[in-house]
């Protein structure tokens, strides 16, 4: 079970039983790898796929490339520990594996609208 997305952003990545295999194949591996590692032929390659099979999948699946997927899942998972862990912005940037704290910060306003502080602070419980 996971708590319901704080922010909009992340709505459309929840998967459901009826979501394809491979797509929930897909977030296990990105969620499991360290961002830094989370690449286009690392993914193909743990999910027994080429690396152009697995990014028309994506494409055809969400409308987008497999980076902006995996950039998403990676930061929903941040949004996750920054609500739901007593870890500071740079452990959860650490934790995750993103190659660096201001990096990640500019990621997630990117996609939030918000830093990480400010995601936190208006969403915690």
């Amino acid at each position: 079970w996971r708590p319901r997305p704080a922010a909009p952003v992340f709505d459309g990545l929840a998967m459901t039983p009826e979501a394809p295999a491979w797509l929930r194949r897909l977030r296990a591996v990105v969620e499991r790898l360290p961002a830094s590692e989370a690449t286009l032929d690392r993914l193909a390659h743990e999910l027994g796929l080429s690396a152009r099979t697995l990014a028309r999948h994506v494409q055809a699946a969400t409308g987008g490339p497999v980076g902006a997927l995996v950039r998403r899942i990676k930061l929903h998972q941040a949004a996750e520990r920054l609500l739901h862990a007593d870890q500071s912005v740079g452990q959860v940037s650490a934790a995750l594996g993103f190659s660096d704290e201001s990096s990640f910060r500019r990621s997630f306003k990117a996609v939030t609208g918000v830093t990480p502080t400010a995601y936190r602070d208006l969403h915690a419980g």
